[in-house]
């Protein structure tokens, strides 16, 4: 059986087809025990709008950026798997302990790839965190005994996390994260996503068979709202009066969407991810 049905987030524009590259003050909210696919990746570089200094990994390749609040204590894994087994995927774990994205620091740190001229099939494809391992960061190269894997992190109730995942290789095919062990929050007011609605013009989550649309300011004019699939085509449309507008997606098919609104002269587009029928 589906677990709470769970919401993924990405501001982007309504010629977005696939999936771009963001940045950690866009990072994708994370929710529920479920596996995540990211699907049709960017084959570019974002550059590196967070500081990565000092840190094994010092450049975003294909960046992606996710954040997830814990919803119980325990030990955390999780596996990141590349559909192209020889793609190298990279990943800095951070935790954070004020501001997202200005207050956190990095406590797990993946750069193992290939050493060349040396045998490196352990340093390549699935990575992440393990039970039985025991180190924090493994550098770039495939050298020291190095396996692509990194030590669970040891969590409480409540903790936040904010994840960097590249795609060192730049293949621009898809990969999954798995969670395991202590269990991510579903999204809702504990989520380091409400952390950041001041800064949005709206905000999404969804519930079972619906999704819902909440405007952080009251509506005190009609908000124009559009739904449109990666393909362009406008598949909802309706004049929101309401400082929430829920909509049922039990008939909608699993995938990426675009939402856009627009309020006065505002227009703001967020691409979620809706798990339907």
């Amino acid at each position: 059986m589906r677990n709470l049905l769970t919401v993924i987030i990405l501001l982007a524009t309504l010629s977005l087809i696939g999936q771009e590259y963001n940045d950690c003050n866009d990072a994708f909210s994370i929710c529920g025990d479920t596996v995540f696919t990211f699907a049709n990746m960017t084959t570019s570089s974002g550059g590196n709008d967070y500081p990565l200094d000092n840190l094994c990994v010092d450049i975003e390749a294909a960046p992606i950026w996710v954040e997830w609040t814990m919803e119980a204590a325990g030990s955390l894994t999780f596996v990141l798997t590349p559909t192209n087994e020889g793609d190298d995927l990279d990943f800095i774990v951070f935790e954070v302990t004020g501001e997202v994205c200005d207050e956190m620091t990095a406590i797990r740190c993946m750069a193992s790839g290939e050493t060349i001229g040396s045998p490196s099939e352990a340093c390549m494809g699935p990575t992440g965190l393990a039970e039985g391992e025991t180190d924090a960061t493994e550098f770039a190269g495939c050298d020291g005994g190095s396996n692509n894997f990194l030590a669970p992190i040891q969590t409480n109730v409540g903790d936040r996390y904010v994840m960097l995942v590249n795609n060192f290789s730049v293949s621009g095919l898809d990969f999954q994260l798995e969670f395991a062990g202590a269990k991510i929050s579903d999204c809702g007011s504990t989520s380091i996503h409400d952390q950041k609605i001041d800064k949005q013009l709206f905000f999404v989550t969804q519930h079972n068979s619906e999704l819902q649309i909440n405007f952080v300011d009251n509506i005190s004019q009609p908000v124009q709202l559009e739904i449109y699939n990666l393909f362009g085509q406008l598949i909802h449309t309706d004049l929101v009066l309401d400082d929430i507008k829920t909509i049922d997606v039990s008939n909608v098919q699993t995938g990426s969407y675009l939402i856009r609104i627009q309020k006065g002269d505002v227009v703001k587009t967020k691409r979620v991810f809706v798990v339907g029928s």
